[in-house]
């Protein structure tokens, strides 16, 4: 209970300490897949990444984006080994997980799209509610947080998953700042 308490604490003050900042997202991209980089080459996934030249840059508070975007990372990859291992060598759809952006009226969207084992319909409408995962050693806290902070600064986050276990796309909507 105590590390959850803490961990509810630290979420709390970093959303209260956002300072918005204009940042490429594809640095933030690459310095979020270094992070990962030892699961990632490990399990010979594919990190493709494919921005909008008209969405390159957000407006938003970096460390909390970088904390989604590595969650979210290391959720995609973790779907792909799971489906790695129930595969077993049987024909399956490369290990790829595709970041894309582009921009709307409403604003820029990221999606994080993974050729993983999916999520089942039934689980989608819980996954961003607190405490609840869809992984044995999971927690809850990750998608959660996501969630919140995109509710913070106006933005959203959705997850579909694509049908017959092809993999799972979160989609991010960050705000058009005005003035930036």
């Amino acid at each position: 209970i105590k590390r959850i308490t803490d961990i509810i604490s630290i979420q709390q003050s970093l959303l209260h300490q956002q300072q918005d900042e204009r940042f490429a997202i594809k640095f933030a991209l690459l310095d979020a897949q270094k992070t990962l980089k030892q699961i990632i080459t490990g399990h010979k996934i594919t990190v493709i990444i494919d921005l909008d030249s008209n969405a390159e840059y957000i407006t938003a508070p970096r460390n909390q984006f970088m904390q989604i975007i590595i969650n979210l990372l290391k959720n995609a990859a973790e779907a792909i080994m799971v489906k790695q291992k129930q595969s077993k060598g049987a024909d399956s759809p490369p290990n790829t997980i595709t970041i894309n952006s582009r921009l709307t009226d409403n604003g820029t969207i990221i999606e994080v799209i993974d050729t993983g084992i999916g999520i089942e319909q039934s689980a989608t409408e819980h996954l961003f509610k607190f405490g609840y995962t869809t992984k044995q050693n999971g927690n809850g806290f990750g998608l959660h947080f996501a969630a919140v902070f995109m509710q913070s600064i106006d933005g959203t986050i959705t997850v579909s998953s694509l049908p017959e276990n092809r993999g799972t796309i979160f989609s991010m909507t960050f705000p058009a700042k005005k003035g930036k």
